[in-house]
C-alpha cells in the first residue's frame, strides 16, 4: 500500500545554492526534434475545417486540467523540488492565460491581430511523486519492448492516474527516448515529447520532459550526464516553456512547419504564417522568409517554434480554436472528459 512520506529534495546545481525544499510524494516499493518529438497518431489527422457549429471562445467556460507529475530520477537525489514544480505550473498557466509578456514589443504589433488573449485553458497541480531508478533509456512507443516504458510501474516506471481525466507528465533526468525502431538518438537528448489528442486515455497517453527544462529558480545552471556521449550537458535560461510547447502538442497543435515537418508545410491553422524551417536560437525582429514564392514575417515568438525560450509568448486565435476542437469541443474532440466545466 502506498503511504505518504515527507522527503527532502535537494537541488543539483553548479553556480548557486538552494535550501532544502520539502515535497510530499508517494513512496513506491521499487528503489524525453531538434529535441522535441510527437508520438505518431494512431488514427488519422483531423483537418482545420470547422464543425457544423460555429466555435465561439467567449461562450466557453474555462477548462481546468488536473496535472500529475511522475518524477523518475537517476541522480542521488531528485533534481526537481516543490519550488520547481510550482514555478513550472505558474509558467504553464501564464502562457495559456495570455499573461506571458516576453518577446519583442515590435513583433507584438505585427501579430497583435492574431494573438489570442486567453485560451481559457488552465492547469491545477494534483500530485507529484518521485522514484529513484537506475534506468537511463526508455521507450515511449507502445509496440516496441527493447527498453522499458516509464508509464508502467511493472517496468520500473510510474503508472499514470486516470489519463482520461488527467494530464500525466513524466519528468526524467537526461531524457533519452528511442525511436519507433528502438534506435537511440545519435548525439542529442530529448527535451520533451507528447502524445496526441487521438491517444486520449490510452497507455501511451501523456507527456515526458527532461528535468533540466524546468524553470530556473535560484539554483543557477542545470546540468546532467548524457548517457550516450558520457559528457555533462548544461542548460541555461530555462523558463518552463518547453512544457508549454509539449502541452500544445498534447492538445492538438503541430510545429509551425507542419505535421510532416517539411519546409513550408501545413500546421492546419489558418493564422500562423508558413515556415521554411524550425527556428532555433534568438533573432533580430522582425524578419521574413519565403514559402511557396511568398515572403512572410516569421512567427518565431510562437510557442510551437524552437526559438529560445526568452522569445516565446504567443498562441494564436487559430491555434486556440484548434486546441479546443481537437480536445474539448465539438464532435471531433478527444479529451472531453477533461472538460468538466464546459457548458452543455
Amino acid at each position: 500500500m502506498k503511504r505518504i512520506v515527507k522527503i527532502f529534495l535537494i537541488s543539483f546545481y553548479i553556480l548557486s545554492c538552494q535550501k532544502e525544499d520539502e515535497l510530499t510524494v508517494f513512496e513506491t516499493n521499487q528503489p524525453l526534434i531538434g529535441n522535441c518529438k510527437v508520438l505518431p497518431q494512431k488514427g488519422t489527422e483531423k483537418n482545420n475545417k470547422p464543425d457544423e457549429d460555429i466555435f465561439n471562445l467567449e461562450n466557453m467556460k474555462t477548462v481546468t486540467i488536473p496535472v500529475y507529475f511522475h518524477i523518475l530520477y537517476n541522480s542521488k537525489i531528485p533534481q526537481i523540488t516543490s519550488s520547481d514544480i510550482r514555478a513550472q505550473m505558474d509558467a504553464l498557466n501564464k502562457a495559456f492565460s495570455g499573461k506571458d509578456h516576453g518577446g519583442s514589443p515590435l513583433i507584438n504589433v505585427i501579430f497583435n491581430s492574431v494573438k489570442t488573449k486567453d485560451t481559457k485553458i488552465r492547469f491545477v497541480l494534483e500530485e507529484a511523486e518521485a522514484k529513484h531508478t537506475n534506468q537511463k533509456i526508455w521507450s515511449f512507443w507502445n509496440d516496441f519492448k527493447k527498453y522499458p516504458n516509464p508509464r508502467k510501474k511493472s517496468e520500473g516506471g510510474l503508472d499514470p492516474v486516470n489519463p482520461w481525466k488527467n494530464l500525466n507528465i513524466w519528468v526524467i533526468d537526461g531524457l533519452i527516448v528511442v525511436d519507433e525502431n528502438d534506435v537511440l538518438p545519435t548525439s542529442s537528448i530529448n527535451l520533451g515529447l507528447s502524445s496526441n489528442p487521438i491517444d486520449a486515455g490510452a497507455e501511451w497517453d501523456g507527456i515526458a520532459i527532461n528535468s533540466v527544462t524546468f524553470p530556473e529558480t535560484n539554483r543557477g545552471i542545470r546540468a546532467f550526464l548524457n548517457p550516450i556521449s558520457g559528457k555533462i550537458k548544461t542548460m541555461k535560461d530555462q523558463k518552463g516553456k518547453n512544457l508549454v510547447h509539449e502541452v500544445g502538442h498534447y492538445l492538438g497543435l503541430h510545429h509551425l512547419i507542419g505535421k510532416e515537418e517539411m519546409p513550408c508545410g501545413d500546421d492546419f491553422v489558418a493564422d500562423t504564417p508558413p515556415a521554411e524551417k524550425l527556428h532555433k536560437g534568438t533573432f533580430k525582429l522582425p524578419f521574413k522568409e519565403t514559402c511557396n514564392g511568398k515572403s512572410n514575417y516569421q512567427m518565431v515568438v510562437n510557442y510551437m517554434d524552437y526559438s529560445d525560450e526568452s522569445m516565446l509568448y504567443i498562441f494564436t486565435k487559430g491555434q486556440t480554436e484548434r486546441m479546443w476542437r481537437q480536445s474539448f469541443w465539438g464532435k471531433n474532440a478527444e479529451r472531453k472528459l477533461m472538460a468538466a466545466t464546459l457548458p452543455k
